[in-house]
């Protein structure tokens, strides 16, 4: 065995990863000279196989099989890998784990698509993240700087047509930083499943009202608190089959390098925890999709389902690890000038935890299926007047009329989340993209 990369260690001699906490095991079997029927998605620079466009030269282009084991299902994969060359002689390198071909061998050859979603969930959980660490070898070439996933479950039902891109442009540590061993996926696990619920305006105000201030600056969710009753004050996405809701939860707003920016805060809630973070809305430009980003780099916590007076909410142990004490972060008023700053730093208190690999999981799956079904008629949520003139006295040319302030909140193509786990180590700059493979040849926006 050669010397770890986080969680994984790599076995030269088979060409393989071993995850030393579970078990699981991802090798390289072979090179595939004849093409897969899937091949033609990939024509055309990849647009429709899944790689963003680019103006750099393919230099080279192969399929490659895998073999994934544990000690309960094996499954071979077929992995497509493409080489740019750019115009200052610099390389991309672009891994598809192609899901049309995944098989497993149960025993005899399924499709990953006829078997339930703890299958495909568990094999696709770890084939990433040990594509993530894979070190370039001679069998398989350059390491991969962007692993994309094509096909797999979205919002309970199999589609070849989703996509999930995942970034690989860091560091890799020898060891894990998580005090979290990593898990194995259950194969009766469940999929998530949003839907959208619209409303006719955003009252912010109703959902402050579920939070009780302890001692200034310190706020928990009052018990028994029933986001049940924020149906129809604001648009809302709520898990079909379980507890949860995700919604916005304010707004804020900058000039930066003589741009008005208008970021804005997400609130996340489930069965076992509470908590906001931030996110952005990014109309869309030529080829770039239009898409919503959510940041956990790391949680911004900002209440739990309880607090003792004098100290800040956090997540509970098993559900993350601190690496700083917690202190106030202050954004600008995003509720708008009636609520007090002093219940705005209280709401988006930082305690700096980082989420347990379970958590960041469950959370990024959320994220990333619940806001693709963002539909709501509200067009806009509007920046605080007051700051704008305050904005518009320093920067009159950058900032916008009051209509046009704010966050867009039409739908979108994709949604982008950063900050997650690799080889169990939280990355913050670590990123996933999800959305549909595109069939246009023209701009989407």
């Amino acid at each position: 065995m050669e010397a770890g990369y986080g969680w994984w260690q790599f076995d030269r001699q088979r060409a393989a990863l071993m995850n030393t906490n579970t078990g699981q095991t991802v090798s390289f079997t072979k090179t595939i000279s004849t093409l897969p029927a899937s091949h033609e998605a990939f024509e055309d620079n990849g647009a429709e196989g899944g790689e963003p466009r680019t103006t750099s030269a393919l230099t080279s282009a192969q399929w490659y099989q895998f073999k994934y084991e544990d000690a309960e299902i094996k499954a071979l994969l077929q992995v497509f890998a493409r080489v740019h060359s750019g115009p200052r002689q610099n390389t991309t390198c672009y891994w598809f784990v192609q899901h049309s071909e995944t098989v497993v061998l149960h025993p005899d050859e399924v499709p990953i698509a006829a078997l339930p979603y703890g299958y495909w969930r568990r094999i696709e959980d770890c084939v990433i993240d040990a594509f993530m660490c894979w070190p370039e070898i001679d069998a398989t070439g350059k390491k991969a700087q962007f692993v994309v996933s094509n096909g797999g479950w979205f919002n309970g039902v199999w589609t070849d047509d989703v996509r999930r891109k995942y970034t690989n442009w860091f560091r890799l540590l020898s060891r894990p930083l998580t005090p979290f061993p990593a898990s194995i996926q259950s194969l009766d696990a469940k999929p998530q499943r949003w839907q959208f619920e619209d409303a006719d305006s955003i009252d912010l105000k109703a959902l402050w009202a579920g939070f009780q201030e302890h001692v200034p600056g310190i706020f928990s969710m009052k018990k028994g608190y029933d986001f049940e009753g924020l149906s129809g004050r604001m648009p809302l996405l709520r898990e079909i089959d379980g507890p949860g809701f995700m919604g916005l939860a304010g707004i804020d707003s900058r000039v930066v390098r003589e741009t008005y920016r208008a970021g804005g805060y997400a609130f996340y809630r489930d069965a076992d925890i509470f908590f906001c973070l931030n996110m952005e809305a990014f109309p869309g430009w030529q080829w770039i999709l239009s898409n919503w980003k959510f940041s956990l780099k790391p949680f911004r916590i900002t209440a739990g389902t309880g607090s003792v007076a004098g100290r800040a909410p956090k997540l509970p142990s098993e559900h993350a690890f601190a690496q700083a004490l917690a202190h106030p972060c202050r954004p600008e008023n995003p509720l708008g000038s009636p609520t007090p700053s002093a219940r705005l730093e209280a709401f988006y208190l930082a305690t700096y935890d980082y989420p347990s690999p379970d958590l960041a999981r469950r959370v990024e799956i959320a994220l990333t299926e619940g806001w693709m079904h963002w539909r709501s008629k509200v067009p806009r949520l509007l920046d605080n007047p007051d700051k704008l003139e305050k904005m518009r006295r320093v920067r009159p040319k950058d900032v916008p009329a009051y209509e046009k302030s704010g966050l867009d909140l039409g739908a979108k193509w994709e949604v982008f989340v950063e900050g997650r786990y690799v080889g169990g180590d939280f990355h913050p700059k670590a990123r996933v993209w999800l959305g549909f493979i595109p069939k246009s040849k023209k701009p989407l926006n």
